[in-house]
């Protein structure tokens, strides 16, 4: 019991700094209760996305396409960003705290950090059970994943944030999701090329790469909380 309450720990912990760091973004903070929500079902939704990316492995295995190819990569991916993207937009959709242009992206990361969680668990209790894997890698596996995959689940799920938050305002929604789902997603199966591509001392190359994503997403939330204040600014 007490180690699954420290793989528990060790699994969610990388997320929710993550997650801490970008909701100081927002200048007028969600509700805890929603957030915790939007989180949650962020978790729940791996499962779905598992059931759909087995499925995918076997179209891809009977059409006999290398899964290693961009483009596998790139479905893989895309699967994971309409799940990630579903589970904040069927969450708070049609609720009344969804009343600012900054609250999408809010929304979008703290579900993609929430899928980014159980992701994580799963991997963190497989090693720790595992009688091959010293505390060492353990350890080291998830200080990784926080530099990396964590981090990138939360700034994919953010650009999808931002793209249906400028559907909103514009009213244009069924035009620009699919467009910020893609970008995100090209995002998310360009890093995971890079890992699975390259030897693993190229890992940094991958990391570093998550520097354009972050300044997108950075930009975005500059973008979106500048357009509230001149909104407020008119109507006052």
């Amino acid at each position: 019991m007490t180690k699954i309450l420290l793989v528990l720990i060790l699994g969610i912990s990388p997320c929710l700094i993550w997650l801490s760091y970008f909701l100081k973004k927002d200048p007028r903070p969600e509700p805890r209760y929603l957030l915790l929500l939007t989180f949650l079902i962020g978790a729940a939704f791996i499962f779905p996305t598992i059931c759909a990316e087995l499925l995918l492995k076997d179209i891809l295995n009977f059409l006999k396409i290398r899964q290693v190819l961009f483009a596998s990569v790139f479905l893989f991916a895309l699967i994971e960003e309409i799940f990630k993207f579903s589970a904040a937009y069927l969450t708070v959709r049609n609720h009344k705290e969804l009343d600012e242009p900054v609250d999408p992206m809010i929304y979008c990361i703290t579900a993609g950090l929430g899928f980014a969680a159980a992701e994580n668990f799963s991997l963190i209790h497989r090693l720790s059970f595992s009688e091959f894997a010293p505390v060492s890698e353990v350890m080291g596996t998830n200080l990784l994943r926080f530099l990396g995959a964590i981090l990138l689940h939360g700034l994919t799920a953010g650009i999808t944030g931002y793209f249906w938050a400028k559907g909103i305002i514009k009213s244009q929604i069924y035009s620009t999701l699919p467009l910020g789902i893609s970008i995100a997603a090209l995002f998310h199966s360009t890093f995971n090329y890079l890992i699975i591509k390259f030897s693993s001392i190229t890992i940094i190359w991958a990391l570093l790469f998550l520097f354009i994503p972050a300044t997108l997403v950075g930009i975005g939330f500059k973008k979106l909380i500048c357009y509230n204040f001149f909104k407020e600014g008119r109507k006052s």
